[in-house]
């Protein structure tokens, strides 16, 4: 009961504070019980709530949205890597990162844990993955590489252009 008490005072907090209270704004908090007493500075025990209530209706949207485009850009790449053989661990990892997001969201409805560090590493892991495949895929497309690509196993360029440095 407390849990929710807690999550209706948020949600009525974001309604007067919409662009939030700052970090630890659930200190100002006070929570009527249903014996009559009021507890204050109740914890949000939720990482949607936490973002909601520290960083307001905007920051709510950054956050889920953030997590939104890890999860179709980790799509992508699977999508993409699927076929290539010596790409699948690729595939593999853009899913196992999005099966993190989704624990991490899901578990996160009961605890607040929003601003932990690990899922800023595995959202950086997702940039660095989705460059790493779309690099790939450009010298995969490109006309001249001008140097061997492992991951792709193209040749290697007879010779450079001389006029490279103006290009």
């Amino acid at each position: 009961m407390i849990r929710l008490a807690v999550w209706r005072w948020t949600l009525d907090f974001a309604l007067t504070h919409p662009f939030g209270g700052s970090f630890n704004s659930f200190l100002v908090n006070h929570i009527e019980l249903t014996d009559g007493t009021i507890q204050f500075g109740r914890a949000f025990h939720s990482s949607h709530f936490e973002v909601l209530g520290e960083l307001g209706w905007p920051g709510l949207a950054m956050y889920h949205g953030c997590m939104l485009l890890v999860i179709l850009k980790m799509r992508t790449v699977e999508r993409v890597t699927k076929a290539i053989p010596n790409m699948l661990w690729c595939s593999d990892l853009a899913n196992a990162i999005q099966s993190a997001i989704m624990v991490f969201l899901t578990a996160g409805a009961f605890v607040g844990i929003a601003f932990v560090p690990m899922v800023w590493y595995i959202i950086a892991m997702s940039v660095s993955l989705s460059e790493y495949v779309r690099r790939v895929e450009a010298l995969k497309n490109a006309k001249r590489p001008y140097f061997r690509s492992m991951a792709t196993g193209l040749p290697a360029a007879a010779a450079i252009p001389a006029d490279w440095r103006k290009r």
